[in-house]
């Protein structure tokens, strides 16, 4: 079963659902929407077969429309006849991009992320510009939380799972400083966000630089994570692949349980010469972390200037003119797995 693109009718445009055999033979075809533009984004299957689909409508024939575009979920039976759909937002853009289904304290919970502009209606604590939406509701349609992530910059949510004690992850981007991300870790416009059952932001992590394009996650058979999506690499020292590369990246339990990050950062000094060192410090917001420094030449030759260990910097002397890339991997020591910070670009004359 699967959530498709939206087809142009007489009224508009409307959102269907489209369910096929296994061999791709189509076995019902169902329209939803009213009389202007309608879209489905994704689907899920409750544990009684019903269909969960969400997306975002501007048909102000639906019961609770806000104005402008709403987020929107409708719930059907197994064949596909409609139970229930409800607009959810404010006057603004409000959209509904990806779900899940939980169990929390024994009832089922449909999880919605997207992006709001909207103050008002259904949305609360709203920062500016655009914020990420989370909204949580019951297998009735009523709203059990609604949540304004963001600040005062650009934000969306794109994707959510599920964790292991049931609480989620959700995955966007952010270009905030400010407002909830305030004391956000880490390097990147790439946004992650740790929920428990009760709602509450555990806590939240940049990663990569995911601005403007899609990211997704979802949960491995081994307990881990796998995160996708298009990278806008801003830094010139990766030469050829700077600029948008797809991005496939596997995360610990661990690592995507806690806020770990890292950053490098060094004394210029102008110019950088030949012979004279160059002290390199790395720096993470956790304790007890093993790091490890490298170094590239035009070449692509590696030189470890320093493995695995707990300090925390080391100094390094060029001892040839060109350009250089110094990097540094850092890791919690009971596990085999690292992180990478971006890369310093030195020109040494």
């Amino acid at each position: 079963m699967s959530a498709m693109p939206a087809k142009r009718i007489a009224t508009g445009v409307d959102g269907f659902v489209l369910k096929i055999t296994e061999t791709g033979q189509p076995l019902w075809l169902k329209y939803f929407g009213g009389n202007d533009l309608d879209h489905l984004y994704d689907i899920k299957e409750s544990s009684d077969g019903s269909l969960i689909c969400v997306g975002e409508t501007r048909s102000t024939d639906l019961d609770n429309h806000h104005g402008g575009t709403d987020g929107w979920v409708i719930r059907t039976n197994p064949s596909g006849i409609l139970q229930w759909q409800k607009p959810i937002g404010g006057s603004g853009q409000d959209c509904f991009y990806n779900a899940c289904i939980r169990q929390v304290e024994g009832q089922e919970r449909y999880e919605m992320v997207g992006v709001t502009k909207s103050s008002d209606g259904d949305t609360s604590g709203y920062h500016g510009l655009s914020d990420g939406y989370f909204v949580s509701i019951n297998s009735s349609g009523n709203i059990c939380c609604a949540k304004c992530l963001g600040g005062s910059g650009n934000e969306q949510l794109k994707d959510i799972t599920i964790t292991e004690d049931q609480g989620l992850i959700l995955i966007g981007y952010s270009t905030s400083i400010d407002g909830s991300l305030s004391d956000t870790y880490g390097n990147g416009f790439g946004w992650m966000v740790r929920i428990n059952t009760n709602n509450q932001v555990l806590w939240q992590k940049r990663i990569y630089d995911m601005f403007g394009g899609e990211g997704y996650i979802d949960k491995t058979f081994d307990g881990r994570y796998i995160l996708a999506g298009s990278c806008q690499n801003l830094n010139s020292a990766y030469g050829s692949l700077m600029g948008s590369n797809f991005l496939l990246t596997k995360l610990t339990s661990e690592g995507a349980m806690m806020p770990f990050f890292a950053e490098l950062s060094f004394e210029p000094q102008i110019p950088q010469s030949v012979g004279v060192p160059v002290t390199i410090t790395g720096r993470s917001n956790l304790d007890g972390i093993e790091y490890r420094f490298l170094c590239y030449d035009e070449a692509g030759t590696e030189t470890v200037l320093r493995d695995w260990g707990a300090d925390v910097s080391v100094e390094w002397t060029p001892n040839a003119s060109g350009i250089y890339v110094v990097k540094m991997q850092a890791r919690i020591p009971q596990y085999a797995e690292y992180i990478e910070t971006d890369a310093l670009k030195f020109s040494i004359q």
